[in-house]
């Protein structure tokens, strides 16, 4: 009976033995499972927790050009200021320069429309006489061509005569070349050739 108990005894010690084992098999299986997620989820941490510093030195970066610009704005703004005042200090002087230039156009506006006006009518008159001299330069030279065309018959007449007297044929040219003067605003005959 000992003896059953005994190798009882060692069933049980070796059963006890291979179900230690396979809970320690378990056991560090479970363990590395564990230490292979913790690592990969601290793994993942580091990657955002590195993401992160790096969008934030970007950001810190962006914000420190953002600070410059600011600081050129705000001189830029005093510089503004500063011109403003300067150009309100001079606003009335600009304003009375403004006020005479105005009554000066208009003055010379005035006195532009009025000048027009004048050389306007100087004009019409002008071009009125002008015109009253051209009429009579027309009737001048209607009368000139009119006393052409009649020497011309009167020279024609006397070459009839010259040759109906002389019994022959002589040529003469068929019109005469006057050369002419102006004299008085007419035009008057100084000699013919033939």
């Amino acid at each position: 009976m000992l003896d059953d108990m005994a190798s009882q005894l060692n069933q049980v010690k070796s059963d006890h033995k291979e179900a230690l084992s396979d809970l320690r098999l378990q056991h560090e299986k479970e363990v590395l499972g564990v230490r292979a997620r913790y690592e990969k989820e601290l793994r993942v941490l580091h990657e955002e927790k590195n993401r992160s510093e790096e969008e934030i030195r970007q950001q810190l970066k962006e914000e420190k050009g953002r600070t410059r610009e600011l600081q050129g704005l705000q001189q830029q703004l005093e510089d503004l200021q500063q011109q403003l005042q300067a150009m309100e200090g001079t606003r009335g002087w600009f304003e009375r320069r403004l006020k005479e230039a105005e009554e000066n156009l208009e003055t010379n506006g005035e006195r532009h429309r009025q000048d027009v006006q004048t050389l306007q009518e100087e004009h019409g008159q002008q071009l009125q006489e002008k015109r009253a001299e051209m009429e009579g330069w027309k009737q001048r030279l209607v009368e000139v061509e009119k006393e052409r065309d009649e020497d011309r018959e009167t020279i024609g007449k006397l070459r009839q005569v010259r040759s109906a007297s002389s019994g022959r044929e002589q040529k003469l040219p068929a019109a005469p070349r006057f050369h002419t003067v102006p004299l008085g605003g007419a035009v008057q005959p100084l000699f013919y050739q033939q």
